[in-house]
């Protein structure tokens, strides 16, 4: 399965030690859903799990994307107890002029294409500061707003620690604006920050009220 290098390689990301990651697939319980396991050592198995459960959560719903991009359903499993490796913290974040800028919107974009429904896509970078980058993802029109915003906070929480890895502060921003023909859309939806809502959504796109949480596509 194509998508399982692209979970590795984001994965391998925000380790610190990406050459001991493990990812088993194994068919589900006939239904015909993968389930997928990450195993790595102690310290990288807290890193897969993230603060709060934040990081899990995150890529539970990235492999759900990618097994519906891919016709293939999938979910992850909760992440198994390491009894091997060091138990090492998270180190320093240290500022880094010669970042690899090229290197992580290549992964960025790798990522959203193995999840979103459509192919249409653009990635701009804009300095903010000395040690921030804000990405900005834009994406179809025809994207499921849901998924818009859900996979945009899956991919904060990975990328920050990205980021911080290769030390630059990075935030993403996620945008359906294009049409398919590539071009801005005048009439796409906006998010609207102060409001907490997107603007100009029409009702087959409502977007609930209230904390956004990251769900499991439905299968």
């Amino acid at each position: 399965m194509k998508p399982i290098e692209t979970l590795r390689r984001l994965v391998s990301g925000f380790l610190l030690h990406p050459e001991e990651l493990q990812i088993d697939v194994a068919p589900g319980d006939g239904s015909g859903t993968l389930e997928i396991t990450l195993r790595a050592p102690r310290g990288d198995t807290c890193r897969l799990i993230g603060g709060g459960g934040k990081h899990f959560r995150a890529l539970e719903f990235i492999v759900g994307r990618m097994g519906v991009k891919y016709m293939q359903p999938a979910r992850l499993l909760p992440i198994p107890r390491s009894d091997f490796g060091p138990l090492d913290k998270n180190p320093k974040f240290e500022p880094k002029a010669d970042w690899p800028k090229e290197e992580i919107i290549e992964l960025l974009r790798e990522v959203c294409l193995a999840c979103l429904n459509h192919e249409l896509l653009q990635i701009t970078a804009a300095d903010n500061g000395e040690y921030s980058t804000k990405l900005t993802v834009k994406v179809s029109t025809d994207e499921p707003l849901r998924i818009v915003e859900e996979f945009a906070t899956a991919l904060r929480e990975l990328f920050d620690d990205i980021g911080k890895a290769k030390g630059r502060i990075l935030y993403i921003d996620m945008l359906p604006v294009l049409h398919p023909d590539g071009e801005l859309a005048a009439d796409a939806p906006k998010w609207d920050a102060a409001k907490g809502d997107w603007a100009n959504a029409g009702l087959k796109d409502f977007v609930p009220k209230g904390p956004k949480k990251l769900t499991k596509p439905k299968i």
